[in-house]
């Protein structure tokens, strides 16, 4: 339970150091990240939270952002000694930052969401298309070299087994009348997320000097978007049933990515999915060994 007007977000958990990172925020004040130790009771295999509810009152401050930044996306390297996490500045442009063990920070450029290979070598960040409103996935160094562009996508994470899941959003087109001859009557336009997988290895490093056709060409899909009609669609339909429309119509819906998170499970083999339904949100977990041996 966070301190009055406090609040703690984007948690993350080193599995090689039981260490927890947090983002301290306080509203209308400054951003800051602290770190706190895990103590688990190996027995029962449970975190002590009386212990942890009680070192959060001590936690260490290991960074501190300055007035209107605000910090988020945390994540520990595999080995746990460094943290990267997200920077945006008043502007609203975000970078990447890497926090090593003596609590210095590093700029690694634009970006945000980034996640590291299981080596440790290089991390996946997301930064702007080129056309609006999309996001491309960058492969680069530790140090932010060598930047390679992977493909487009959003919010990517790097499974220990080497493969990289992303959401990618795309316009679709889907035909939900036809006339007599065939041809389309009634569609509808709108950008749907889908969940993709492409395989990088545990560095990195064959993606880090492969070409853009072939990175694009090891790319597939792991799970599809849903498209099928919802109320709009129905409601649509009914309108223009009842006005006697009988000319072609398409109807134009805003972008829906219903997939809000992934992550991969600790030994790889799974991927757990928050997704928006409704005014829900759903967790799913789904296995993927005969999926990403198909993928590869």
């Amino acid at each position: 339970k966070s301190p009055t007007n406090q609040s703690c977000i984007s948690a993350a958990w080193s599995h090689q150091t039981n260490q927890l990172a947090l983002v301290q925020r306080a509203d209308g004040g400054i951003d800051a990240i602290i770190k706190v130790p895990i103590s688990i009771n190996r027995e029962q295999q449970r975190v002590d939270l009386a212990k942890l509810q009680a070192d959060l009152g001590e936690a260490e401050l290991i960074f501190k952002a300055q007035a209107g930044q605000q910090l988020n996306d945390l994540n520990w390297s595999p080995d746990g000694r460094d943290l990267v996490f997200t920077l945006k500045q008043n502007q609203g442009t975000a970078e990447v930052y890497v926090l090593n063990d003596k609590n210095e920070a590093v700029n690694l450029g634009p970006g945000k969401n980034p996640t590291w290979s299981p080596d440790g070598r290089r991390l996946v960040v997301e930064r702007p298309g080129e056309k609006a409103d999309t996001s491309d996935l960058w492969l680069i160094q530790r140090d932010g070299s060598n930047p390679v562009r992977l493909t487009s996508g959003q919010k990517p994470v790097w499974g220990r087994n080497g493969y990289l899941a992303y959401i990618e959003v795309k316009d679709t087109e889907r035909v939900l009348t036809y006339n007599l001859d065939g041809s389309p009557l009634f569609s509808v336009q709108q950008r749907l997320g889908e969940i993709r997988v492409l395989y990088l290895g545990k560095a990195g490093t064959a993606a880090a000097k492969a070409s853009p056709e072939d990175i694009l060409e090891n790319s597939q899909l792991l799970i599809a978007s849903d498209n099928r009609p919802g109320p709009s669609e129905l409601n649509w339909l009914r309108y223009l049933e009842l006005t006697g429309v009988q000319e072609p119509r398409t109807l134009r819906l805003d972008q829906v990515n219903r997939f809000q998170q992934i992550e991969f499970g600790p030994e790889g083999k799974t991927l757990l999915i928050a997704r928006q339904d409704g005014g829900m949100v759903v967790l799913e977990q789904i296995g993927l060994r005969e999926k990403l041996i198909k993928a590869r």
